[in-house]
């Protein structure tokens, strides 16, 4: 048998077989088809024809029995245009018979058997918060279609066995679809819950977990009389065919439905139905910055993936965001929590610091947290935080005098809680993740000038102008002759999303290669001409200036020798020409002044060596 894709068989349903020419193959033998299955869903297992010939022909002769079992095979080996060769399907001996496992073969069984166990040994914080494992759990949800080998008829021995695997599977998709309606009962996507509940009840109708669930996404859409006759059936049923009743909780689910309460005290009585907000929370924002931070989100997407999966894994608690002022933390920061905020049992809450002076009054303001005169504030903060699954989005640390203590003691103090922090420098927490930004992706000098518009047009950076032109300026539009020198703009800026936006606000009033050549002969062009944002960000050369003071004077010096070398430096080259301490290069690259395009070499983003260099003129 040779194989161009691997041979698909399924038996989560109606057998159904794909020969790996993508030819449908017909099996209507019923012990062609049990035979087929017992083999490819124990693949490594080496039967013995003499145990074979006893499960199929259990009444027949030994001498009859065994014919039989050969005619079958032979049989089998016809269905698939089998060679008798070493791409056989089947290893026969004297006494054994076995699939050929050195053939591909994909089985629905197998591979929802897989699934389910990746889901169960991943190491995630909670399932039904988890992306990654909510994804394979619908692929295994979309694999079964009814109950394994349906219209199938076992007899003997090989009864008990599909019985044991029908059970088995059936216990398995209730609970890939418990899983998912909790996600998305918690995640309020209604109709996509509703849909899983009516597949779990088609399995079996007098689950009464399934009943529940039933009832709680009917209340909360406020569908309380389907509600009610969803139970009322189920009570139907059960006195019918079991003659029972249902369980005290969950009459008294219908009944605070019944009465109304259920609505009025938002938790519907049971905890494990407990949400998150589906929107990030923000506190310490005035409205200027909450301008600023609505702008267009555009790129990052390989960084967004990233976070999303640290969210998820039960070992991570702290991923810190870092990266040089403008180059895009706060937004990358609210855009992640924005779209995880509905996985979070207590919420998603974004809090800027730059205001506040104690991490811990900043976060007891923040979250509303009351308090009483009989403890501490401390420690008052670590009992509210000790039990939620809470995130925390923190901007701005580095405002905060020595924050790294503080942090630590959070998250010792609260296991369930997760932040993600915004800073230009890493704080060397054990266990802190890093996320690294240095800027969207531009296009290379060259290729601007070789490239026509649509590949230009590809870069996040130039997406990113277009973006925030049309919310600025929608009246104002480009001519294709504009897209090189767009491009530009975003390669001379680095591609920071801070710069760009700074550039974009002139568009209105001046054409784009204005704007490009006011930029590259006065950093002081690019600021907030309407006066929208604090004075720390009012312009791109204040945020630098805000990044420059942060530094030592020696740091300081030692960060005006690097601009004096044209390209990329290695700590050898360096130490071989200026006499610099090896700590000092490291601390530049802690706060985000270098930048490691490779294992071996650092470098200064351009833009911001652009305003060191001005700081190395005499005054």
């Amino acid at each position: 048998m040779h194989a161009h894709s691997p041979l698909a068989l399924s038996f989560l349903g109606t057998p159904h077989i794909v020969l790996p020419d993508g030819s449908l193959t017909v099996i209507e033998n019923h012990g062609l088809l049990q035979l087929l299955a017992l083999l490819v869903m124990n693949p490594k297992k080496t039967y013995l024809k003499s145990e074979l010939c006893e499960w199929f022909y259990p009444e027949h002769a030994k001498k009859q029995a065994e014919q039989n079992l050969r005619q079958m095979v032979h049989r089998l080996r016809i269905a698939f245009h089998d060679q008798d060769d070493v791409n056989s399907i089947l290893i026969r001996g004297p006494f054994t018979l076995c699939w050929n496992t050195a053939q591909p073969c994909w089985v629905d069984v197998n591979e929802f058997d897989a699934i389910i166990h990746d889901v169960q040994k991943h190491n995630h914080r909670r399932l039904t918060a988890c992306q990654h494992c909510i994804k394979k759990l619908e692929i295994a949800a979309s694999l079964y279609q009814s109950e394994f080998m349906s219209g199938v008829r076992f007899r003997g021995p090989l009864e008990e066995w599909a019985t044991v695997q029908r059970s088995t599977i059936s216990r398995k998709m209730i609970f890939v679809m418990h899983s998912l309606v909790m996600h998305y009962l918690q995640s309020r996507q209604w109709l996509k819950a509703q849909h899983y509940l009516d597949r779990w009840l088609m399995i079996d109708a007098l689950d009464e977990d399934a009943v529940v669930l039933q009832m709680h996404l009917l209340a909360q859409q406020g569908k309380r009389i389907p509600a009610l006759q969803a139970y009322r059936t189920f009570k139907t049923l059960l006195a019918s065919l079991l003659e029972t009743k249902p369980m005290p909780e969950t009459d008294a689910l219908a009944l605070s439905i019944q009465n109304g309460k259920w609505l009025a005290d938002g938790k519907g009585g049971c905890a494990n139905i407990k949400q998150g907000s589906s929107t990030l929370l923000t506190a310490g924002i005035t409205p200027d910055e909450i301008c600023n931070i609505s702008i267009p989100f555009v790129g990052y997407k390989t960084a967004i993936n990233s976070i999303v999966e640290y969210l998820t894994d039960n070992s991570t608690q702290l991923i810190t965001i870092t990266g040089a002022g403008g180059v895009g933390k706060t937004r990358l920061a609210v855009q992640v929590a924005g779209l995880d905020s509905a996985n979070w049992l207590d919420g998603a809450w974004f809090v800027h610091l730059g205001s506040t002076q104690d991490l811990h009054t900043g976060l007891i303001d923040a979250l509303g947290i009351s308090l009483s005169k009989s403890a501490s504030l401390t420690s008052q903060l670590y009992d509210y935080l000790r039990d939620k699954e809470l995130l925390l989005v923190l901007d701005q640390l580095d405002y905060l005098p020595d924050p790294k203590h503080a942090i630590k003691m959070l998250l010792f103090h609260a296991p369930k809680l997760k932040i993600i922090l915004t800073s230009r420098q890493r704080f060397g927490i054990a266990g802190e993740i890093i996320i690294e930004l240095n800027g969207l992706a531009y296009p290379t000098e060259a290729l601007i000038c070789m490239s026509h518009a649509a590949p230009l047009q590809a870069y996040e950076s130039v997406q990113l102008f277009y973006a925030v032109s049309r919310c600025l300026h929608p009246i104002v539009s480009f001519a294709e002759a504009d897209v090189p020198i767009i491009a530009e703009i975003c390669r001379v800026l680095c591609g920071y999303p801070f710069a760009i936006v700074l550039a974009v606000t002139w568009v209105h009033v001046l054409p784009c290669d204005q704007i490009l050549y006011r930029m590259q002969h006065d950093l002081d062009f690019l600021k907030d001409i309407h006066k929208n944002l604090n004075e720390r960000q009012a312009s791109i050369r204040a945020v630098f200036d805000y990044s420059w003071q942060l530094l030592s004077q020696n740091e300081q010096e030692c960060l005006k020798c690097l601009t004096q070398i044209e390209d990329e430096f290695s700590v050898q080259d360096v130490q071989s020409v200026y006499d610099l301490a090896l700590e000092y290069i490291v601390m530049l690259f802690d706060k985000s002044f270098l930048e490691m395009p490779n294992l071996k070499h650092f470098r200064i983003q351009p833009l911001l060596k652009s305003f060191v260099l001005e700081k190395c003129r005499p005054s």
